[in-house]
């Protein structure tokens, strides 16, 4: 999957598009992810007919499994072709996006371009020979007209990505749709129409192609310098596979979808921040992903986070929250360099296994105990809340905690450390000395059964010496216990 983004980011080629608001051509480097991105875009419009024409054509790709063996077909698809019935192959999607295309042009939903363009290709020739062939703007608005145009103009990249075509990315849909085919089935069929976008789930990739998600990942793999940097991408995509498998993903998605005016809150709210960047959002999450490829806390994470937000049906969303928190890590100031962790030895492996579930079982447990929904809630109400709680997530957890010297760049854990149990946190300190007062009876004696996490624990404890803070803290402890 890592080698599939970084070729498709390292081929750009000169492309022609249409300004939709100043109405003329433009030359663009595009690489083929910046292409897919303009597909995004320029087939997200409505005209005429009922639907969303992206919704229609991405949903196409979704379905089109012919070229699989029916053993490989979803169980969604084998029910819906039975006997000798097969499903459209990928080739046959984008022959029918291409139909669709040739229609529009013959009913004139073309801009008229100058002379000075390149006759490649049926539109510009329409457009070049009969200018007047071009519908006036009162009946196709011109922004349509420019979209039509520029899908045209990059839906070459699907040609070249289909199964045989014989070129360097031949085959590369096959991973397109199975990710389009994942959202897709997310939801029930009754929520996939294409002429009500809100609960279609095919709208998250609308979403990501208006935010720059594509383009920002090209530019991102362009910007490799290091050795480490590709490694931490390999292990993102390995994380990603993890987070997938857990059903509870599917369940998040799905409670977005049930609340999309919070997909248009979330894109508000990162388009009116001047100083949000998609690519740091990104780095920032693949970072968390190639980090979960050794801890693989995903899935405890997931279920939690499923947990926290509570049922879609109740129609309580922190849509605020969410955008806020999303646009407080695209403000992230530092660079723009993929870290991962890669444990050295079989020792601090095997001190590992399981972290996943041992925070599930532990920590999450005790913290449902709580009324956590309520709070995400009460903090989804109250902006000026919310900013100090977000304010103070990032001091702890921005770039301070972390340290990149080329190559070598690892997260630095003492510092962590030391933010968290500082004297500046007062109340954190006493809040964990208090609950493991509280605890410290029954934690000891269900220590004494289990010696091997007895043991972990004194080993992590002499390690952490090493941190004046930790011993500070400890100190504080100790006496809070005593009280």
């Amino acid at each position: 999957v890592a080698k599939w983004f970084a070729d498709r980011a390292a081929d750009p080629e000169l492309v022609a598009v249409m300004d939709p608001e100043s109405k003329q051509l433009r030359v663009r480097w595009m690489t083929s992810l910046d292409r897919l991105e303009s597909i995004l875009v320029n087939s997200n419009f409505t005209y005429l007919l009922n639907g969303n024409y992206g919704l229609k054509f991405i949903g196409k790709f979704a379905e089109a499994w012919g070229d699989e063996p029916r053993a490989r077909w979803p169980r969604e698809i084998q029910e819906k072709y039975t006997g000798r019935k097969t499903p459209p192959t990928l080739a046959d999607a984008y022959g029918e996006v291409m139909t669709f295309l040739k229609a529009f042009e013959k009913f004139g939903g073309i801009p008229s371009v100058p002379s000075c363009v390149v006759k490649d290709g049926e539109i510009a020739k329409i457009a070049f020979e009969d200018p007047w062939k071009s519908a006036p703007d009162l009946l196709i608005p011109f922004s349509v007209k420019a979209k039509a145009f520029n899908l045209k103009q990059t839906l070459s990249v699907i040609r070249d990505n289909l199964p045989g075509s014989g070129t360097a990315h031949s085959d590369g849909m096959r991973l397109l749709r199975d990710l389009f085919w994942a959202v897709y089935s997310s939801a029930p069929a009754a929520d996939r129409d294409p002429g009500k976008p809100d609960t279609n789930p095919l709208r998250f990739f609308q979403t990501f192609g208006d935010l720059g998600g594509l383009r920002s990942v090209s530019r991102g793999l362009q910007s490799f310098e290091f050795a480490s940097e590709r490694l931490a991408l390999e292990d993102a995509f390995g994380g990603l596979q993890i987070a997938v498998r857990e059903p509870a993903l599917g369940r998040l998605v799905a409670k977005v979808v049930a609340h999309p005016e919070g997909l248009d809150a979330w894109v508000d709210a990162a388009s009116g921040a001047p100083s949000f960047r998609f690519g740091a959002l990104a780095f920032e999450a693949f970072d968390g992903l190639a980090v979960d490829r050794t801890l693989r806390v995903s899935p405890a994470l997931l279920r939690f986070a499923d947990s926290v937000l509570g049922d879609p049906e109740t129609g309580a969303f922190p849509n605020a929250l969410i955008a806020d928190a999303l646009v407080a890590v695209g403000k992230s100031t530092s660079e723009d360099r993929l870290t991962t962790l890669r444990l050295p030895t079989s020792a601090s492996r095997d001190t590992f296994t399981g972290f996943g579930d041992f925070l599930e079982s532990r920590l999450f447990t005790a913290i449902r105990s709580f009324p956590v929904h309520e709070a995400t809630l009460l903090l989804d109400r109250d902006p000026a809340l919310r900013g100090l709680v977000l304010e103070e997530a990032q001091r702890w957890l921005g770039p301070n905690v972390r340290q990149s010297v080329g190559d070598a760049a690892k997260p630095d854990a003492t510092a962590a450390l030391d933010l968290i149990l500082s004297a500046e946190h007062s109340e954190v300190r006493r809040a964990i000395g208090l609950w493991c007062g509280k605890s410290a009876g029954r934690y000891a004696f269900e220590l004494s059964s289990h010696p091997d996490e007895s043991l972990l624990i004194a080993d992590g404890l002499l390690q952490s010496v090493q941190s004046s803070t930790f011993v500070d803290f400890l100190d504080s402890l100790l006496r809070e216990v005593a009280n």
